[in-house]
């Protein structure tokens, strides 16, 4: 049983610290349906200093990611709002742990989308 509370308490407390992340479960790796609890928790964790959700994401999309991460699918992710910027606008890196470019693309989807 995955203790999603406690896992989720590790990685704000690392982000808060601008500490390296980490595996914390070791060898009891969480189901996906717990990786997303965690995901939450994290996002309600973090969202006094970044924000409510802001948006979504598509996560490790490459195949080379997902092997490095024992994935076969690439996964959903969540944004805070105050991650989220209209250019033009001007980041500090002194702001960010271990600063990287990656490219993104964003699109902004008037309504909402039906599942099917």
């Amino acid at each position: 049983m995955t203790d999603v509370t406690a896992l989720a308490a590790a990685f704000v407390d690392a982000n808060r610290r601008r500490r390296d992340f980490s595996a914390p479960w070791g060898d009891s790796t969480p189901s996906l349906a717990d990786a997303y609890r965690i995901q939450d928790a994290v996002l309600d964790g973090l969202a006094a200093e970044r924000g409510p959700l802001g948006g979504y994401k598509i996560a490790i999309t490459a195949e080379p990611m997902q092997h490095l991460m024992g994935l076969t699918d690439p996964l959903g992710g969540l944004v805070h709002a105050g991650e989220i910027h209209r250019s033009p606008h001007t980041l500090s890196i002194g702001d960010y742990h271990s600063p990287a470019i990656e490219f993104e693309v964003a699109v902004l989807i008037g309504g909402d989308v039906p599942v099917s």
